[in-house]
């Protein structure tokens, strides 16, 4: 299987944008594993649900497209 790095990743930050918790539940399931492990400043935690509750506590999702730069 051949992963394309760009579309993975955007998927992976629309996850951060203003999006329903259905939504996000989807974009990280698509481009995370079950068990991902993850650590931010003020927290930490494993596996999608985890994950999918910090972002919905974070205080300032990503509102703008991230771009994406190719090397």
């Amino acid at each position: 299987m051949t992963v394309n790095i760009q579309k993975l990743w955007a998927t992976y930050s629309n996850a951060w944008r203003d999006v329903s918790s259905e939504e996000r539940g989807h974009l990280l399931k698509s481009s995370v594993t079950d068990d991902v492990t993850f650590t931010a400043p003020d927290t930490n935690g494993r596996g999608v649900a985890d994950l999918t509750s910090m972002l919905e506590e974070s205080s300032a999702p990503i509102q703008e497209h991230t771009s994406i730069r190719q090397f």
